[in-house]
């Protein structure tokens, strides 16, 4: 074997080391594939840069593109087509850089919305957008949304700490080969400059120095596992999911085993999160009701296909909240048989994995956190508390299946089951004393407590949530359960 050949496999084993295999170089970029999906249909998001990749490198950040609707770019004037509603752009690649170009505006001046006005500069008598207009009117309207992202970083508008890089683009549907041979000539100039270029990276400068003999791990299933569940079950509640984009995906272009999995657990994730982002709809009209509560709860049968315990879980408390208290119940005593532990799959080996379909595996995993809506119709009623400006409701998914036990022992007057779910709460509150957002689960148990009126150990635990967590403040948590919760008890 050549020297050429024999360090461009040791250099794929560095990688695999430090960055991940192929398999996990997939998974990652697969996952963000499927959260692009999920996008409005309107306004398309492409997850960019070495994330976007699949690569987790030290010091990088995470780059989206959302591609803008409002305009239609096209190569010359003889290639326009008059798109009603989309202000159109021309090319023009005159005295700029390789890879550069102006964008000339073709649509009447004055017809053009005021606001698309400011955006323009003139240039030798043409209209051109301005890059930099754009950005400072792009700015003020999305920092109104997000204040956040309040500072321009280059091309993208960012945050102040430049871990998220968004930028906004404009599609052309044709690209000519002399573009495009342009940018392959780039590529190859890189490709040219050899492993030498990685040198300068933050994660891959100590690859000279990295020894020969590299050993993988018999277990890299496990970490596969975890990094699909971790990626997609983190993709947190947009009101614009793209349901039909994603199903379209897993039908017409997945073709192995692992990107049906990835984008089967998208879709269920996807539905799961329409519920959870959408505020219960108030209607007397009780055709609707049952129209809305049957559209809901066919929502959340499909999101019970994620993981092991997340989807039923949300399925238990939209029962609860429905007031049908012992089919949550079952739901919930289902649930907690059908948990598996992380640790018994570091016993199974690759050869053994062959014979089981990954997606099985997957739904054998609980998630280890709920994540719930809090003006959505799974949220029970009385997590509804203030929460400090946040959205989102996180409890670890063990806490939270015997909170909700306990509720529904409590509302069905069963004060023995009551104690019992109790208990069991205590002792998975205290298992999981160490994890991140553990404050909601002493929250929790704080509510019990204070539900059967003990409240002196319902305030010590309202105590240690402040402590533990910097999420969960004082002023926000109950003195007392809303007045209304025995209307809601009986």
């Amino acid at each position: 074997m050549s020297h050429s050949e024999t360090e461009s496999l040791h250099f794929y084993e560095y990688l695999c080391q430090k960055i991940g295999s192929e398999e996990v170089v997939k998974v990652r970029r697969l996952t963000c594939i499927s959260e692009d999906m999920r996008c409005s249909k309107f306004i398309s998001q492409i997850s960019s840069g070495s994330k976007g990749e699949g690569l987790d490198l030290k010091g990088s950040d995470i780059d989206i593109i959302y591609t803008d609707p409002l305009y239609a770019v096209y190569e010359s004037d003889k290639d326009v087509v008059q798109d009603i509603g989309r202000i159109v752009l021309i090319m023009d690649t005159e005295d700029t850089q390789p890879c550069f170009t102006h964008l000339r505006l073709y649509t009447n001046y004055d017809i053009i919305s005021y606001s698309i006005q400011q955006k323009m500069q003139l240039h030798r008598g043409m209209n051109l957008l301005s890059s930099e207009l754009y950005k400072s009117k792009l700015l003020k309207q999305v920092n109104v949304l997000n204040p956040l992202i309040n500072t321009i970083h280059g091309p993208c508008l960012s945050d102040n700490g430049e871990i998220y890089d968004y930028a906004s683009s404009i599609k052309c549907d044709q690209f000519n080969s002399k573009h495009r041979n342009t940018l392959i000539n780039i590529l190859k100039k890189s490709y040219q400059k050899e492993i030498q270029i990685f040198l300068s990276s933050q994660t891959l400068h100590d690859y000279r120095s990295f020894p020969f003999e590299i050993t993988r791990s018999e277990c890299e299933i496990n970490a596969l596992m975890k990094m699909i569940l971790v990626q997609i079950f983190y993709q947190f509640e947009t009101p614009i999911i793209n349901i039909l984009n994603i199903l379209n995906a897993l039908l017409l272009h997945c073709k192995t085993e692992l990107s049906r999995c990835i984008f089967k657990l998208a879709t269920a994730n996807a539905y799961q999160s329409i519920i959870l982002a959408l505020p219960p709809i108030n209607n007397s009209n009780n055709k609707q009701q049952y129209k809305n509560y049957k559209l809901e709860l066919s929502q959340l049968l499909v999101g019970v296909h994620s993981d092991a315990i997340s989807g039923w879980l949300k399925l238990a408390s939209f029962l609860y909240v429905h007031k049908s208290y012992s089919i949550a119940i079952d739901v919930i005593n289902y649930t907690l048989s059908k948990c598996t532990d992380e640790s018994s799959w570091s016993k199974v080996t690759l050869k053994q994995n062959q014979k089981l379909m990954l997606i099985s595996q997957l739904k054998r995993l609980p998630s280890k956190f709920v994540v719930l809506g809090l003006n959505s119709s799974v949220m029970p009623y009385e997590l509804k508390f203030d929460h400090v400006e946040e959205n989102l409701f996180f409890i670890n998914s063990m806490p939270f299946a015997h909170f909700l036990c306990f509720l529904c022992y409590y509302h069905l007057r069963d004060f023995k089951s009551c104690r019992n779910s109790v208990i069991q709460l205590s002792d998975t509150v205290t298992e999981h004393r160490l994890s991140a957002r553990k404050g909601n689960n002493f929250v929790s148990l704080g509510i019990a407590f204070q539900m059967l009126d003990e409240r002196d150990l319902a305030r010590i635990y309202f105590s240690i949530a402040v402590q533990n967590d910097d999420s969960v403040q004082v002023d926000t948590l109950p003195d007392q359960l809303p007045a209304d919760i025995d209307q809601h008890t009986y």
